[in-house]
């Protein structure tokens, strides 16, 4: 089974949305499930597109456009 996460903001910027995606998707991978996580590079200063953070992979996106609180990035398409 494949599950995605998906989340606007991911380490190293540290918070609570952030830590409970993290948790989540580790515990999800230990037990046979795959969960990587999709994020933007929103705040989160120089950090690499794709890394593998203990046992989950990340992929960042741009952020393309900033709308109030809203933060639109056209990169994140369909993905298999």
């Amino acid at each position: 089974m494949k599950l995605l996460r998906t989340i606007e903001s991911f380490y190293p910027k540290i918070t609570g949305p952030a830590n409970q995606a993290f948790k989540i998707s580790s515990e999800l991978e230990k037990r046979g499930i795959t969960c990587p996580i999709y994020t933007t590079n929103f705040d989160a200063g120089k950090v690499p597109e794709t890394e593998k953070i203990e046992n989950v992979d990340v992929k960042r996106f741009p952020v393309k456009t900033r709308l109030l609180n809203l933060r639109l990035t056209n990169s994140l398409r369909r993905r298999d």
